[in-house]
């Protein structure tokens, strides 16, 4: 099982779980931990746009909305557990349209929903969000 660190994680969010992280050296953590070449190549592209980039990846049962800035304060890595449940879902979807994300985003953020849908129960224990404290007592667990 792997683990993401998180600064802030709301649960009962609806029927699934929402994890945040602003923290630029935590997302970069976090990119790591998906790959090394995802975080290089991550990094490759916010080299060549003049403000930032944006991806979806699949991370267990979460989905996860990564979007790096050349400006610290405009990155973000948010996952989203929808409980492989539509009303969730789309309750998700709303949340995203009042924070103001790009509908594009927002669309893939549903059709990356409806991609893990079928597999959702056999990787939902594959990966957890942790609060920093208890990411770091994680992975001392795992080191000793």
């Amino acid at each position: 099982m792997g683990a993401f660190m998180l600064v802030e994680m709301k649960k009962n969010y609806n029927k699934g779980e929402l994890g945040i992280v602003r923290n630029v050296e935590c997302i970069n953590l976090n990119l790591k931990i998906i790959g090394i070449e995802y975080h290089d190549k991550f990094h490759e592209e916010l080299g060549k746009v003049n403000d930032g980039v944006f991806d979806i990846c699949l991370c267990g049962r979460y989905i996860s909305l990564i979007q790096l800035s050349k400006k610290d304060d405009k990155s973000e890595m948010i996952f989203i557990d929808a409980a492989n449940d539509y009303d969730t879902a789309f309750e998700a979807y709303n949340s995203l349209s009042a924070a103001g994300w790009p509908t594009k985003y927002k669309d893939r953020f549903m059709k990356s929903f409806e991609k893990l849908a079928p597999d959702y129960d056999k990787v939902y224990d594959s990966v957890e969000l942790k609060l920093y404290s208890e990411f770091t007592d994680f992975v001392s667990s795992k080191l000793s």
